[in-house]
């Protein structure tokens, strides 16, 4: 039976102790759209996925494959003190190339960046 809160109930079928996923909906080319988040990715969350949708007009499903996509790039370390202490003395930072998902080190030929 028609109601104001037709088409907005939400079923979530997540076991989101740790506040790991956001369901919100937004406005996407026009259309009302529920969106999923996840806020900390990992390895646990690799997989295919069923997306199913319902309305007056029929059903749907899909399905969605989640996969880890590793990108690098230059992280640079906190500037060393000042050596001798004054105006014309010599700082270091290290700076390293790393997984922008597991922070791992990597071989300085791996990031692209300048």
């Amino acid at each position: 039976q028609p109601g104001p809160n037709r088409g907005r109930a939400m079923r979530v079928l997540l076991n989101d102790t740790a506040g790991k996923y956001l369901v919100r909906d937004e406005v996407v080319n026009g259309v009302m759209t529920r969106i999923l988040e996840i806020l900390s990715f990992s390895d646990e969350d690799v997989g295919t996925y069923v997306c199913g949708t319902s309305n007056i007009a029929g059903s749907d499903s899909g399905y969605v494959a989640l996969m880890n996509v590793e990108t690098f790039s230059w992280r640079r370390g906190e500037w060393s003190a000042c050596d001798p202490p004054c105006r014309l003395g010599n700082r270091e930072r290290s700076v390293v190339c790393a997984s922008n998902f597991s922070c791992s080190v990597q071989p300085d030929f791996i990031c692209t960046e300048s």
